[in-house]
């Protein structure tokens, strides 16, 4: 669900300035919060994807980069809240929005073994904090990150379309 605010204001705004960022990231959550965060649809297959993942027994948490607040209003506004364990983002001062640090947090939480998870995500702060972490990394090409990008970080497999997601799972 994106990349931290700060360092995606940072390059827009080309400063490295915290006021600065500070500033940016309260007037973009001063719309986000009342309308942003609804301007989202679901990709063309994911809940059949979703759906064959919670039948199959595995179990599905959302790690996003953005303040998990928000995350959760997204998820409880299509419906997805059934098909999640728990909705794991940032802190609103920015803390764990390191998708490293994310993902760190997660499995400690969850008290899982890392070489038994799969991070799913469409930009290389998704892949980095996968493998950061010992986790398997699948890059998405329905998102914001470009092939290049997401070949850049050596994933473990590239998914093209959301049923993809489904062979690569089923073979490992």
């Amino acid at each position: 669900m994106g990349p931290p605010l700060w360092e995606s204001f940072e390059v827009l705004l080309n400063t490295s300035d915290r006021v600065e960022l500070d500033r940016a990231v309260a007037h973009y959550r001063d719309r986000y919060t009342v309308t942003g965060l609804f301007e989202n649809e679901l990709v063309d297959g994911i809940m059949d994807v979703v759906d064959a993942l919670c039948v199959g027994g595995l179990k599905l948490h959302v790690a996003t980069s953005k303040p998990h607040a928000y995350a959760g209003r997204i998820v409880e506004h299509f419906g997805l809240e059934q098909k999640f364990g728990k909705v794991y983002g940032s802190e609103l001062d920015g803390t764990r929005s390191a998708k490293a640090e994310l993902l760190a947090h997660i499995l400690a939480e969850e008290g899982v073994v890392p070489s038994e998870c799969v991070m799913i995500g469409d930009r290389k702060h998704d892949l980095i904090g996968a493998q950061a972490n010992g986790v398997a990394a699948i890059g998405v090409l329905w998102g914001y990150g470009s092939r290049q990008e997401l070949e850049d970080q050596g994933p473990d497999y590239i998914a093209e379309k959301p049923a993809d997601l489904l062979s690569w799972i089923k073979a490992g």
